[in-house]
């Protein structure tokens, strides 16, 4: 899919102040008057790509508000290379130089390739570069990728460099804040630990994260991690090639055993840089927290954003989700894997279930693109080259996600009784649980969603007409209900409702495709996004209170609201067996009577409910495998 791109994070980029530097650039104020561009082709680009009107271009809101960078595209009509050129001329280089940049192609199906050139004429032609620097397929579309190139050859020497978007029918391709730095020390720098949050007693934890060398190419290390006072834990590692300015993700040698149930902190940094020290210590070291605890069943939840204006998701759909959600999907007894829809406007508006609350789901995560699958709270990247590699790939994430423990639980049920003008209404109730301390000092949000089970739109734009899990309300909003500071094996009850309008669906509404409903649950940690767990509340759907099995003629419940005993009267035309079940506010079954066949005539069954506790209750009638529901107030 080829994204329409508006928003996207980044980490700091920072360069220390121990290493001088000799060039930068960071297109704040547009593309310099003294760059050279050239668009060495006839191409034109794509509609939706028109704002490229040259060569390069300055673009704003690349990385937040007011962030600008320079961007080229290689999507043209019709389909065709690129040959885009930015020539920075005029660096007088000195020893010990490094060219440094960052670079993004923001989709990662579509992402653009390029080349790093330089003269040491100092030219300003295409043929005055010969001597490459850097050349890549295809660029990072997950965050700014810092790239570096190594100058200290032309030390002494003027010289001009090129960057040259060289890709076919691709997308967009952003670069900024390019700088030519003198680097003469060691430095390495702490970006950040993946190692888990939330971890079941006994597993052993894998020590990984990411560093990125700010100074001069690392061949040897000892990288250390310590968890609260315990010793320092060692790993010397040598044969390294972390050149200046690169990324480098590791794998401690030794995992953490996860023997005792508690909250740890670990701090991680590497040292003995070359065989000597760091020259700036204040950046070293990387902290991070974790949990050991035994946990109960996870959920885990997918949260796709889709578009019946989308074309690629149609592939996707019907060659991915689809399939998985039916065949692991929660409707599956012990599957344990829920899945939500959110249709957006991307690439562009038109789909009948977008709505407020979808975007705002949107925006929470910052999604730019159609299709993008969040699970538990975190983007899924794929590498498969193939439809059943990233059928495969997707799956295996979700199992692992359903293998992980969760450190609370969410017990709930709703009710949705078509009321006599025709509409639905819904009520949800039930309670959280939070299980361990990890969360007890932390502010979670619960969120409530209202989603339809499955749809046909044959007006689809894109040709895919069944849509199934698609939400359609948030309760009691997008923003959830905060739940702050639980108390360990407390429970926090919840309490929404909302009256929808059954059909008539609009971009726009909330209004429901029709009666079949799905509401799911979930727990999120707002600080990461990550989806403590997830629930598939029971749904009992009272289609209408006057509504009898073909045999009977007359039912009544009485008295009601009632306290010690509560009678269920029904006239049958014929004999039938007739049985009773007793369903509570959560869903659970309090009492199922005998099957019993009952005469022609008026019958009376009472109901023993002087043990069960105050509240709402709907009594199943089942006549002949006919059935009928009636709601009981117990007072």
């Amino acid at each position: 899919m080829k994204k329409i791109f508006t928003l996207i994070s980044s980490a700091i980029f920072g360069i220390s102040a121990l290493n001088a530097q000799v060039f930068q650039e960071d297109f704040q104020n547009g593309i310099p008057a003294n760059f050279v561009l050239i668009r060495n082709h006839n191409q034109t680009p794509a509609a939706n790509v028109s704002f490229v009107s040259s060569a390069w271009v300055s673009r704003d809101n690349i990385v937040a508000t007011g962030n600008k960078a320079a961007c080229s595209t290689s999507w043209f009509a019709p389909a065709g290379t690129a040959d885009d050129w930015m020539i920075i001329p005029g660096i007088t280089l000195t020893s010990s130089n490094y060219l440094v940049w960052r670079a993004l192609a923001p989709d990662a199906t579509y992402n653009d390739g390029y080349e790093v050139k330089l003269s040491t004429t100092n030219g300003v032609t295409i043929q005055d570069f010969n001597i490459d620097l850097f050349s890549i397929a295809g660029e990072n579309s997950n965050g700014w990728t810092t790239r570096s190139a190594d100058l200290s050859a032309y030390a002494g020497q003027t010289v001009s460099i090129a960057f040259r978007n060289n890709s076919n029918d691709k997308f967009l391709l952003y670069v900024d804040d390019i700088r030519v730095v003198q680097v003469t020390v060691n430095d390495l720098i702490g970006i950040g630990s993946s190692i888990k949050k939330y971890n079941a007693t006994g597993n052993q934890i894998s020590v990984q994260g990411t560093l990125e060398n700010n100074g001069l190419p690392v061949t040897s290390m000892t990288l250390n991690y310590k968890v609260g006072s315990s010793p320092v834990v060692s790993q010397n590692l040598s044969g390294l090639n972390i050149g200046a300015f690169q990324s480098y993700n590791f794998t401690h040698s030794t995992p953490i055993n996860a023997s005792t149930a508690g909250t740890y902190t670990v701090k991680i940094w590497a040292s003995n840089l070359n065989g000597g020290s760091d020259a700036v210590t204040s950046n070293d070291t990387i902290t991070a927290n974790y949990f050991v605890g035994n946990g109960s069943q996870r959920v885990s939840l997918s949260e796709m954003f889709s578009s019946a204006t989308c074309a690629p998701c149609a592939s996707w759909n019907q060659n991915v989700y689809t399939p998985a959600f039916e065949d692991n999907n929660f409707n599956k007894d012990g599957s344990n894997r829920i899945a939500l829809k959110f249709q957006v406007p991307i690439p562009t508006a038109g789909d009948p279930s977008r709505n407020a609350d979808s975007d705002a789901r949107r925006t929470y995560y910052n999604v730019n693109a159609a299709p993008t699958m969040i699970l538990d709270g975190s983007e899924l990247n794929y590498s498969g080259a193939t439809w059943a590699a990233v059928a495969t790939e997707y799956d295996a994430a979700v199992a692992q996600s359903v293998s992980e423990p969760a450190f609370a639980t969410i017990v709930g049920s709703a009710t949705a009784t078509v009321t006599p003008a025709g509409k639905l209404n819904v009520q949800i109730t039930g309670n959280v649980q939070n299980k361990v301390d990890f969360f007890a000092n932390k502010s979670l949000t619960l969120h409530l969603v209202v989603a339809s089970q499955a749809y046909t739109y044959s007006a689809s734009p894109n040709g895919d007409t069944e849509y199934h899990h698609v939400a359609r309300k948030m309760l009691p909003s997008p923003t959830g209900t905060a739940i702050n500071n639980p108390a360990v094996n407390t429970n926090i009850p919840f309490n929404e409702s909302y009256e929808f309008t059954v059909g008539s669906v609009a971009q726009g509404n909330f209004n429901l495709w029709d009666d079949k409903i799905e509401v799911v649950a979930f727990l999120q940690d707002p600080t990461d996004n990550y989806i403590v767990q997830a629930g598939l509340l029971p749904v009992t759907l009272i289609s209408n209170v006057s509504e009898l099995p073909s045999i009977v003629k007359g039912m009544n419940l009485y008295p009601n609201p009632a306290s010690e005993s509560a009678n269920l009267t029904f006239n049958l035309s014929e004999n039938a067996d007739v049985n009773v079940s007793l369903i509570n506010a959560l869903g659970q079954t309090v009492y199922v009577s005998e099957s019993n066949n009952f005469a022609t005539g008026q019958n009376i069954i009472t109901l023993p409910i002087n043990n069960l506790s105050k509240g709402i209750y709907f009594v199943n009638v089942n006549v002949n495998g006919e059935r009928a529901t009636r709601k009981l107030i117990i007072e």
